[in-house]
């Protein structure tokens, strides 16, 4: 999760690049964040593409 997250900021974001990870007995929240002022839009990816799918996980 953390590599997709880094590296969707990498391709798509401006420098510099911040990784926020939060750890606590039952919890981690990961925050990646760029000094970009374009906010991200949901793509649809293919079957056969190997990236666009994002990464978002949250717990129930």
């Amino acid at each position: 999760m953390v590599s997709e997250l880094v590296t969707n900021a990498i391709r798509y974001g401006a420098q510099p690049i911040r990784l926020r990870l939060i750890h606590d007995a039952s919890t981690l929240i990961c925050e990646v964040s760029d000094t970009s002022h374009t906010a991200p839009h949901l793509r649809r990816a293919k079957t056969w593409d190997e990236g666009g799918r994002g990464c978002c996980w949250s717990p129930s």
